[in-house]
């Protein structure tokens, strides 16, 4: 992946490899504050996104997870103009923490299946819970598989 840092990623089922992947930069507001070093990410991430920086992906944010996936927070708080805002199809969070705990809610809450990777090593990494069932582990497996067959044709 192109991202630095320690980061899950959420992949949404409709995200096609033809399409630019729409990508929310989470963060606790919208609004850009050097003492949440979450929004300034995602503000260069968004600028460098917009230079041409990360071909294949359209990366927007800081944004709050209500408007990262939906498009009435997103026309609520004035960020309908963008294409990513209630349209993402990656979700960047700004650590492992905040990460781990949605990912962990969809699954307890949603009955999500997952697969978890951690992006940005030479390989992908799994990253599994020892609450996982062997379905997850499969998930987290294949998916590194999609990342590492994308990464052998760059």
């Amino acid at each position: 992946m192109f991202l630095a840092g320690i980061c899950e990623i959420y992949v949404h089922p409709k995200l096609t490899s033809s399409s630019s992947d729409n990508t929310a930069v989470i963060a606790a507001t919208e609004k850009i504050s050097p003492n949440l070093p979450a929004t300034v990410d995602g503000s260069i991430l968004r600028e460098e996104s917009a230079a041409g920086a990360f071909p294949g992906f359209t990366i927007d944010g800081p944004f709050g997870y209500d408007v990262a996936i939906d498009q009435v927070a997103a026309k609520i708080k004035g960020l309908d103009k963008s294409h990513v805002a209630g349209a993402a199809d990656l979700l960047l969070f700004p650590n492992i923490e905040a990460a781990n705990a949605v990912a962990k809610s969809w699954k307890f809450h949603g009955s999500a299946e997952t697969g978890s990777l951690i992006l940005g090593a030479k390989v992908p990494i799994l990253l599994n819970s020892r609450s996982d069932a062997a379905s997850r582990r499969i998930n987290a497996l294949a998916l590194a598989m999609v990342v590492m067959s994308n990464q052998r044709r760059q």
